[in-house]
């Protein structure tokens, strides 16, 4: 690794994301001339960037916060990705959780080309069932069971009432 790499692993994934960064490069550009070029550790827009480093930031404070162990990047495992997810599964749904799984791709893509690593975080990565999806379905399915009850009691005394108008007309 590169004498900057020391200092909490957030910060050494931000560096080499925001190394990883062309702001004067286009896309197209740096991929034309003769043969094909490795763009996939580049990064072209502003807005990626700060999604990436907002996504390094939580994810590498919260294995730090359960790993008190690691020290350097090079030591997250595609487990400790996992377990990120696995905590996240709460609050995201499944769109969210699969974003986030694409950008520790491209983090992992960054950093491997910034301190000359072979980190496979893609390889292990397991997606998480979203229980926040599940907890809006279960809200969602007992809501209908007391709309449900309800119109079945408003039925039941509609039918009361009308059959008490129905006595009360006949002589």
């Amino acid at each position: 690794m590169k004498k900057n790499s020391f200092g909490s692993i957030k910060r050494q994934a931000v560096s080499a994301i925001r190394a990883s960064f062309k702001s004067a490069t286009g896309k197209h550009a740096s991929k034309g001339g003769t043969g094909h070029q490795d763009c996939s550790n580049k990064l072209y827009s502003y807005a990626l960037m700060a999604a990436l480093i907002d996504l390094s930031r939580k994810a590498f404070q919260y294995i730090k916060s359960q790993h008190k162990d690691i020290r350097c990047i090079k030591d997250v495992t595609v487990g400790h990705i996992n377990e990120f997810l696995e905590s996240e599964a709460g609050v995201c749904s499944p769109a969210d959780l699969s974003t986030y799984a694409t950008m520790f791709k491209k983090i992992a893509l960054c950093v491997n080309h910034f301190y000359q690593l072979n980190l496979d975080w893609e390889a292990g990565l397991v997606m998480p069932r979203s229980r926040r999806t599940t907890a809006m379905r279960h809200f969602h399915k007992c809501r209908m069971q007391d709309i449900l009850k309800a119109f079945i009691q408003n039925a039941e005394m509609n039918s009361e009432d009308q059959a008490t108008q129905t006595k009360n007309r006949l002589p």
